[in-house]
């Protein structure tokens, strides 16, 4: 059996596969609201610098027992679409996160950004799904 330096067979999903396809089903349930998280972000990019998840979580509306990794979808998009990079990692200053370390994000192209802001409106909220 043939694997990479990780034990994976080539045939099977690693966990950055994983991940994404997670990723994917929590924009799909919840677009309204990861939208809105991702203009929270560049806006907040754009106004001040360096943001983390933490600035665009600030931005919008939880709903009650909502839940937070769905926010991982939010500035992958972005980076894929090259409007953010990373530049490395904070620690986290929401009470609930307990200090993890969370990525930290700069305009790649902040014309990119403005262009993506003009042509991604807010959605109309969906119903509660959790």
């Amino acid at each position: 059996m043939n694997t990479d330096n990780n034990g994976n067979s080539p045939n099977e999903p690693t966990g950055e596969d994983l991940k994404d396809a997670a990723l994917r089903r929590h924009h799909l349930r919840r677009p309204a609201l990861i939208r809105a998280a991702q203009r929270s972000l560049l806006t907040e990019a754009l106004a001040r610098g360096p943001v983390t998840i933490d600035d665009a979580r600030g931005g919008v509306e939880v709903p009650e027992g909502f839940n937070p990794k769905a926010f991982g979808a939010v500035p992958g998009t972005l980076a894929r679409c090259g409007i953010l990079r990373s530049i490395g990692f904070v620690k986290s200053l929401r009470f609930e996160a307990h200090a993890r370390r969370v990525t930290l994000w700069e305009l790649a192209d902040r014309d990119a950004a403005m262009a993506w802001l003009a042509t991604h409106p807010e959605l109309p909220e969906e119903p509660s799904t959790n």
